[in-house]
């Protein structure tokens, strides 16, 4: 007599739980860089303080500057008085239609000769484009600058994010808005809400992981950019069909499960089923196909067993029981 237990095939809710860890960034962030060369004359804040949108963050010397836009002003200024005399004499026959024409071209260049000094003179200060905070400060008043030097950075504290690399079997479980639990180490134990803002389209080919951007909302008090967080994701819950992971077998043909049929004799009799594996979560194991809800699957009782052999079902496992034990054993937990 060959004894086994048995629990008939239901659709389970399932999820999948994992602890995945990063690190918080600034979701506003600029590096500012200087366009023109020159030497600093001014920049007044230091890392850590608090600017205000418009406010002056970097002055260049800007002499040489201020004197090109002088001569391309009056230059302009010229050209605009003889464009204008010429044209007046025009009616009179005392200028000519090429003269006025080659005089209106010259203004124009000298227009756009102003416009470039002048931008040149702005580009020599650098105002902050955002209320935020210095996160980074390279240089100090007097050093001589190439042109595109990193100055400065400056962050937007009050929004923050955390990238994550999930399993890409697990990202088609998510979607963007879904609201997952954070812990920052430095905050100690308590759970703050961070939300999917965007799931990035590519996988890494070599670790099969997808990334996923979640944005804390709203940024608990002390928290910082480059602090260390975990993500404790969770998956919705899907109904599946799903067994024990360890009344799967395998071998040379693949994954089996052994199934309980009744014989024309009525006898309780064993069949080999193959099977083919979905999604894995915790304990219990998703199958796509081979067996079939209320089918009776052997759980227990393995040793000795064959296609075909005879069995007595010791103990056969209600519905509720395998629910109550696929709750406790939180299926979707894994370890990160």
């Amino acid at each position: 007599m060959h004894l086994v237990e048995t629990s008939l095939i239901k659709l389970l809710p399932v999820s999948h739980e994992q602890i995945l860890s990063g690190t918080l960034e600034a979701t506003i962030s600029v590096r500012l860089h200087n366009e023109e060369a020159g030497q600093i004359t001014q920049i007044p804040f230091h890392e850590g303080d608090v600017v205000k949108q418009g406010a002056l963050l970097v002055s260049l010397d800007s002499d040489m500057i201020k004197a090109e836009l002088d001569k391309a002003t009056a230059q302009r200024q010229q050209a605009d008085i003889d464009y204008k005399r010429l044209k007046k004499l025009l009616p009179r026959k005392l200028a000519s239609d090429e003269e006025v024409a080659r005089s209106l071209t010259t203004l124009n260049i000298a227009k756009a000769e102003q416009q470039i000094q002048q931008l040149r003179m702005d580009r020599a200060h650098i105002k902050a484009p955002f209320d935020g905070v210095i996160s980074q400060r390279n240089n100090e008043p007097g050093d001589a600058v190439s042109a595109h030097s990193h100055i400065l950075s400056l962050i937007k504290p009050d929004s923050l994010l955390i990238k994550v690399n999930v399993s890409d079997q697990w990202l088609s479980l998510v979607s963007k808005g879904d609201a997952m639990q954070l812990t920052i180490d430095a905050l100690g134990d308590i759970e703050h809400t961070a939300y999917i803002e965007r799931i990035h389209p590519a996988i890494s080919e070599t670790t099969r992981k997808g990334t996923i951007e979640l944005v804390l909302r709203p940024v608990p008090e002390q928290a910082r950019a480059g602090q260390m967080a975990r993500i404790h994701f969770k998956s919705p819950a899907v109904e599946r069909l799903v067994v024990p992971t360890h009344a799967v077998h395998h071998d040379i043909d693949g994954a089996y499960a052994y199934i309980v049929a009744s014989n024309e004799e009525g006898k309780s009799t064993v069949k080999k089923h193959p099977l083919k594996k979905g999604l894995q979560f915790g304990e219990w194991t998703e199958i796509v196909s081979g067996i079939a809800v209320g089918d009776n699957l052997i759980t227990k009782g393995f040793l000795g067993l064959r296609d075909g052999k005879v069995v007595t079902i010791v103990e056969h496992k209600a519905d509720t029981e395998i629910t109550e034990e696929h709750d406790n054993s939180n299926p979707g937990s894994t370890t990160p």
